[in-house]
């Protein structure tokens, strides 16, 4: 038996379930996509970190499955960006 998993990039149809957009392998639009959760949802990025400024920083998907977005910001740029919200 194969070890082998699979990953977005071996999708055909990449389907965000945030702004319900859709990709087809034959017709890439460069965009970023990510697996936020255990389900089978994906989103793009930038859908998902609208979604979650909008809310707390700890969010969950659709599935209630919890997550955090963790930033490589240094510490003080978060706390501006805090701040300027």
């Amino acid at each position: 038996m194969s070890d082998y998993v699979p990953s977005i990039d071996d999708l055909r149809v990449k389907l965000c379930y945030i702004c319900r957009d859709e990709e087809v392998h034959t017709e890439p639009t460069g965009a970023v996509w990510i697996h936020p959760c255990r389900c089978a949802l994906i989103a793009h990025e930038a859908c998902q970190s609208a979604q979650t400024q909008t809310r707390s920083s700890s969010s969950a998907a659709k599935c209630n499955t919890p997550y955090e977005i963790t930033s490589d910001n240094p510490l003080a740029l978060r706390v501006m960006n805090w701040f300027c919200k």
